[in-house]
């Protein structure tokens, strides 16, 4: 799971009724938005893949637990420059959006995943490297959604998961 924010709640054995025993964040019981980022670095011909990013659209919200809501989207892009190429793709899930870049000469993707509903990103993160065949991966974590919830406390910053 990922790194808690200071606005994070536990509830040990279901101790607060109506709230889940596994721990979670106050952002996403009181409504809020995940936004995974995550940069991924390999050197594999999966990157330069429509099909490999179709694939990837097409099932990865249900490993997620997510509700696909339309065909995923998948482009391949080449400019001007002999290195700016790759593949791009975007899928429609009912709690947001998947969205993939690709950059096989670079040997770089960069996946966005953002949910309204909450989801085990470390699992999401691993999974992301296995398709891929990552060697290394960043990620990052935005919570958003909180404004309504104005508490100058309670917002917390963006930050990067270890």
């Amino acid at each position: 799971m990922r790194a808690r924010c200071p606005c994070s709640l536990q509830a040990p054995n279901g101790i607060l009724a109506g709230l889940p025993s596994e721990p979670f964040t106050l952002y996403s019981y009181l409504g809020g938005t995940v936004h995974l980022i995550v940069d991924g670095y390999g050197e594999n011909t999966q990157l330069d893949s429509e099909e490999t990013v179709r694939q990837f659209l097409e099932t990865y919200p249900d490993v997620i637990g997510m509700t696909k809501i339309a065909p995923p989207f998948v482009y391949r892009y080449s400019g001007s420059k002999q290195t700016d190429y790759g593949v791009s793709g975007f899928v429609l899930i009912a709690e947001s959006h998947i969205s993939v870049h690709t950059f096989p000469a670079r040997g770089y993707i960069n996946i966005d995943i953002f949910s309204c509903k909450p989801f085990d990103d470390g699992k999401a993160v691993e999974e992301i490297k296995r398709l891929f065949a990552l060697k290394s991966v960043k990620t990052w974590i935005l919570d958003r959604g909180l404004e309504q919830f104005a508490q100058p406390s309670l917002s917390p910053p963006a930050r990067r998961t270890p």
